[in-house]
C-alpha cells in the first residue's frame, strides 16, 4: 500500500518535525468542527506556518529552547499551533486541562512546582481567575513570579531562528497523567518514543493513504492528541476534531460528522459508547452511511463486551460493520497504545471464574450464564516493538494464562518521571521493563486486562487518584478529623466504575444523612464526578504501616457487607418523603406540582443540592437502588401501579412527569393502575442497559428477537 511504503521510506526519521513538514506539501490538514454547521480547515501547510509564527512569538517573550511551555488555551487550533512552535522550537510542551475549577487550579499549581520555572500560555479569563485563586490561598509570591503569555496577543512575524533537528532521545512534550492533583507525575517522552508508537499503532491499524481520521477526545489526553493528531501526521492523512463539550452536549454530532466527512478510523473510550446510545437521537430516518467506517477503537478503561454489542448492533441499520471495534490496551507511561485486536476482527469476550482472578491463579474458563462469570473483552496483540511478561507478587515470570502484574519493555517505554526519581525508580527498572500497575495474563499470545493493582480510579476515560478526593472531602467542617477513604468499584451491571466513599462515623445514622449530601455535592463541584454511595464505617481499615486498605474496603462493598447500612440510610432518607394528591390541584398546574414533587423526592434520596427537571435522573447522580426508592415513594403517592420500565434515562423528570399524568385517572380511587404492556422499541430497552446485568441484557436481546421473528 502507498502508506505503507511512506512509512518504511521514513524509518530513519525518528523525530516529529520531519513529519509535519513532509505532511506540508500533501495539500491535507485539519478540520476543526465546532458545531453541525460550523467548521474550519487548517492544511498542514498552514499549521506549519502558524507555528513559526508563534515560535517567533514564543521567542519575544522570552522562552528558549530548553524552557517547558504549560499549554491552558481552549480553542484546538490555538493549541496546536503552540504545540508544534515548541517541537520546532526545541521548547518543551505540557499539556494540561485547562484549569477552570479548583480542583484543576491547584493540579495547574503542583505542576508548576514540579517543573522547573516553566511558563504557561493563557487564556485571558482562565488567567485571571488562576490569579484569583493563587490570592484566595496565600500563594502571591507564586503569583508575582508568574512566566505567562496570552497567545491571543501574537502579532504576525516570522521565526529567524534556526531549527535545530532534534535527536531520537530529546524530549519532545511532558504528559501528566490525567486526575492527578495532590502529586502529579509528569511522563517524559521523547521524540523516539512518539514516533515508535506511531508506527506502530499505524502498522496495527492497517492505516492507508486515504484514510481519515476524527476524534472527540482532548488534546489533553493521549488518545487525542497522540493516537489521533499525531498518528494522522505520520501517517500523512486528513483528519477532523470534534471539542469533547460539542460532543457532551450533541452525541449525535459524532456520527453525523463521521458520515459527513467519509472518516474511515475513529474512536471511543467505553464511555463514549454509553453516552451516545443514552443520549443521542437515533432512529432509522437519520440519513447516516457508515459502510465507510473500518476502525473504531476503544480502550481507555474497562471494556464492556455488553455495551460493545449493543452499540455494534444498534448502528448496524446504517451500514456498520460488526468488525469495526478495536479493543486496546496502553497507558501515558508506554507512550500510548500496547496492544490492540487485530483489524477486521470481531472482538472476542473471555467468561472467566471471577473467584480464579487473584495474582498466581489460572484464569478458567466458565459459562456466560455462571452466576460466578465476569466479562473481559480480549485486548489482542502486543504492537510491535513491544515484549510483556507477567509476573507474581515476588516478581517470578508466569506462564501463559496465570493472572499477574503486567510488565512492558520497548522503544515506547518513556525515560521516567520529570524531577521524580522515587516514582521513576518504583516504575521503571534499570533494565527497561516498566510495571504498568494493571494485572492480567497472556492466552495464545493475546493480552487479557483482568484489574488494576494500583488505585487509581478511571471514571469517564479519566484518572482520579483516591487521596485527591479524599483530600477534598476532609476540607467540608462537618468531616473535619475523620477519616476518609475513596475507592472505585466497577458495576458490571452498568459497565463503569462506581464511586464509594467511606467515612469514619460512631453516631446515629439519622445525624449521618446531611453528611451524605455535603460529600456529594463537594465532590461533583470540585471534580464534576457522581458519588454513588457515601457509606458511615466505625472504623478505616489500614495496614501495619498505616496505609489505608481501599481495595480490601471495595471488595467488602462488592460482597453487600454494607447493604445493611446502605438499607437504614435509604428508610431514613424515605422517611423524608411526602405525598400528593393530583386530584386537589387544578388541571393547569398538575405538571409542574408533579414534576417538583418528583424533584424534591430525587434530591432527598441523593442528597444533592438540587435537581434538574429538564434532565433524566439518572444524569443526576441517581443508580438503580435509589430508583426503586423513588418508584416506591411515587406508587405510593399516587396510589398507581408504574411500569419500572418507565425510569428510562433519556427522559427527563419533567417528561416522565407528563407520561405519568397522561396515564393517571383522575378519580376519587386513584387506584386505577397504569397499563405496564406498552411495547418498548429494542433501543429504548436498551437505554436501560446498565441497569442490568451481562446475562439480564443478553436474555432481553434474545426475546425481543424472538418477538420480531
Amino acid at each position: 500500500m502507498q502508506q505503507i511504503d511512506l512509512l518504511e521510506e521514513n524509518i530513519k526519521n525518528n523525530n516529529l518535525i520531519h513529519y509535519l513538514k513532509a505532511v506540508s506539501e500533501s495539500g491535507r490538514g485539519i478540520t476543526f468542527i465546532h458545531s453541525k454547521d460550523e467548521e474550519d480547515f487548517l492544511s498542514y501547510e498552514a499549521l506549519l506556518h502558524q507555528a513559526d509564527r508563534s515560535l517567533a512569538n514564543l521567542h519575544n517573550a522570552g522562552v528558549c529552547p530548553g524552557d517547558q511551555l504549560i499549554l491552558q488555551v481552549e480553542d484546538n487550533q490555538t493549541f496546536l499551533t503552540l504545540f508544534w512552535a515548541c517541537i520546532m522550537g526545541n521548547i518543551v510542551p505540557v499539556p494540561l486541562t485547562v484549569a477552570r475549577t479548583a480542583e484543576y487550579r491547584l493540579k495547574l499549581l503542583k505542576v508548576m512546582e514540579v517543573l522547573d520555572n516553566p511558563h504557561t500560555a493563557f487564556d485571558r479569563e482562565v488567567y485571571r481567575r488562576f490569579t484569583t485563586y493563587l490570592g484566595e490561598h496565600g500563594r502571591e509570591n507564586t503569583n508575582a513570579q508568574l512566566r505567562h503569555i496570552f497567545p491571543e496577543d501574537f502579532i504576525d512575524i516570522s521565526s529567524s531562528a534556526p531549527t535545530k533537528t532534534p535527536e531520537p532521545e530529546d524530549t519532545a512534550y511532558i504528559q501528566f497523567s490525567s486526575g492527578s492533583t495532590g502529586d502529579p507525575k509528569g511522563i517524559v517522552l521523547s521524540h523516539g518514543n512518539l514516533v515508535n508508537n506511531c508506527r506502530a499503532f499505524l502498522a496495527a491499524k492497517n492505516t492507508e493513504a486515504d484514510d481519515s481520521y476524527l476524534s472527540w477526545l482532548p488534546l489533553t489526553h493521549d488518545m487525542g492528541l497522540i493516537g489521533w493528531h499525531l498518528n494522522p501526521v505520520v501517517a500523512g492523512v486528513s483528519h477532523c476534531i470534534i471539542p469533547p463539550g460539542a460532543f457532551i452536549r450533541n452525541p449525535s454530532l459524532w456520527f453525523d460528522k463521521v458520515n459527513e466527512h467519509k472518516t474511515t478510523v475513529t474512536c471511543s473510550p467505553n464511555f463514549g459508547l454509553s453516552h451516545f446510545l443514552k443520549s443521542a437521537t437515533i432512529s432509522p430516518e437519520r440519513d447516516w452511511d457508515l459502510s465507510h467506517v473500518r476502525l473504531i477503537v476503544t480502550g481507555a478503561e474497562h471494556i464492556s463486551s455488553t455495551l460493545c454489542t449493543s452499540f455494534l448492533e444498534t448502528m448496524e441499520v446504517f451500514g456498520l460493520k460488526k468488525n469495526v471495534l478495536m479493543p486496546g490496551y496502553g497507558l501515558a507511561e508506554a507512550t500510548l497504545a500496547v496492544a490492540v485486536s487485530p483489524c477486521g476482527e470481531e472482538f472476542t469476550t473471555h467468561y472467566l471464574d471471577a473467584t480464579t482472578l487473584g495474582v498466581g491463579s489460572r484464569a478458567a474458563e466458565v459459562a456466560p450464564d455462571d452466576k460466578r462469570c465476569a466479562a473481559y473483552v480480549d485486548e489482542g496483540v502486543l504492537l510491535p516493538g513491544f515484549t510483556a511478561k507477567i509476573c507474581d507478587d515476588n516478581g517470578t515470570t508466569l506462564a501463559d494464562g496465570i493472572v499477574g502484574h503486567i510488565f512492558l519493555k520497548g522503544s515506547s517505554i518513556a525515560s521516567g518521571y520529570i524531577n521524580n526519581a522515587e516514582a521513576t525508580r518504583k516504575s521503571f527498572s534499570r533494565d527497561g521493563w516498566l510495571k504498568t500497575g494493571d494485572l492480567g495474563f497472556i492466552s495464545h499470545q493475546r493480552l487479557v486486562i483482568t484489574g488494576r493493582s494500583k488505585e487509581i480510579i478511571i471514571i469517564g476515560g479519566m484518572n482520579f487518584h483516591p487521596h485527591d478526593l479524599e483530600r477534598a472531602i476532609a476540607e467540608i467542617r462537618e468531616i473535619e478529623g475523620r477519616a476518609v477513604a475513596v475507592c472505585g468499584v466497577y458495576e458490571r451491571s452498568k459497565s463503569a466504575e462506581e464511586l464509594v466513599v467511606f467515612v469514619s462515623f460512631k453516631k446515629d445514622l439519622e445525624a449521618f444523612v446531611p453528611i451524605i449530601k455535603k460529600i456529594k455535592e463537594t465532590i461533583a463541584e470540585n471534580f464534576n464526578l457522581s458519588v454513588s454511595r457515601v457509606i458511615p464505617i466505625i472504623t478505616i481499615p489500614r495496614t501495619t504501616s498505616g496505609k489505608v486498605q481501599r481495595v480490601k474496603l471495595a471488595k467488602t462493598y462488592r460482597n453487600g457487607e454494607f447493604n445493611p447500612i446502605l438499607q437504614k440510610l435509604n428508610q431514613l432518607t424515605h422517611a423524608k418523603l411526602q405525598s400528593i394528591d393530583l386530584a386537589d390541584i387544578h388541571p393547569d398546574k398538575r405538571l409542574d406540582e408533579l414534576t417538583s414533587f418528583i424533584c424534591n423526592q430525587a434530591t432527598a434520596l441523593t442528597g444533592a443540592a438540587g435537581i434538574d427537571p429538564d434532565l433524566s435522573l439518572f444524569n443526576q447522580g441517581f443508580d438503580s437502588l435509589m430508583a426503586i426508592e423513588l418508584h416506591n415513594a411515587i406508587e405510593h403517592a399516587l396510589s398507581a401501579t408504574v411500569p419500572v420500565s418507565w425510569f428510562r434515562k433519556n427522559d427527563s423528570i419533567r417528561k416522565f412527569s407528563s407520561k405519568l399524568l397522561e396515564s393517571y385517572s383522575m378519580t376519587e380511587s386513584y387506584s386505577e393502575e397504569i397499563d405496564t404492556k406498552q411495547s418498548l422499541s429494542l433501543l429504548e430497552q436498551l437505554n436501560d442497559m446498565d441497569q442490568m446485568t451481562e446475562v439480564g441484557i443478553r436474555n432481553m436481546i434474545e426475546a425481543l428477537q424472538q418477538s420480531q421473528k
